[in-house]
């Protein structure tokens, strides 16, 4: 029975191991560029609400939610688009979770207007701006510029947790959707995070 019961739990290391291997993969596949996306007319209204109920289900720390309720569609692969609104949103409830209290998010989505030559070097036109800040301890300057780097996580030092690989995939996919991502951050603070997204005009 001793033996056995070794045997199962090697096995199921590694059956673990080999699940966060393929999780691995398909991360990196999609920050190199080699990923599919599957582009189709979508309502970003419906996508994000969708996501702020899931995890309003087992948190109340999502305070304000602002959605503008004319907010164009966008053109974009509903997945992804769905996997990046989830990694920012978890980033921000895992922000210095236990260290604030009480620990809040604000949401805010808008259309937003860019014209030619602005600071992103994105294409004049219509846009959804998204916004989604905490209170959290926030990144500290000399992390703030790494963030997006795959490798780089500042778990170890902040306790804003998930910075690492996670955001570099979340802006990998945003910039697919010719899109762009900013982060703010100020220690004691916390973060905000900004999307871009091309507005569809069809």
């Amino acid at each position: 029975l001793v033996v056995e019961n070794i045997h199962t739990r090697m096995l199921d290391a590694a059956l673990r191991a080999s699940n966060q291997a393929t999780e691995l993969s398909k991360k990196l596949v999609t920050f190199a560029g080699g990923v599919w996306l599957d582009m189709e007319k979508l309502d970003f209204s419906t996508i994000l609400n969708d996501t702020i109920d899931f995890y309003s289900e087992n948190s109340s720390s999502i305070r304000n939610i602002s959605i503008d309720p004319d907010l164009k569609p966008i053109i974009g692969d509903g997945r992804k688009i769905r996997q990046v609104l989830g990694n920012i949103i978890q980033n921000a409830l895992e922000a210095s979770r236990g260290d604030v209290d009480p620990l809040w998010i604000d949401i805010t989505a808008k259309g937003f207007f860019f014209k030619e030559d602005n600071r992103f070097a994105l294409k004049q036109g219509d846009y959804i701006k998204l916004s989604i800040k905490d209170n959290g301890k926030g990144i500290p300057p000399q992390s703030i510029g790494k963030i997006f780097d795959p490798y780089f996580s500042t778990k170890n030092n902040v306790t804003q947790k998930g910075m690492g690989l996670g955001l570099a995939i979340c802006y990998s996919i945003v910039r697919k959707h010719n899109g762009h991502i900013v982060v703010e951050s100020e220690v004691n603070k916390g973060t905000t995070v900004e999307i871009y997204l091309p507005a569809c005009m069809d």
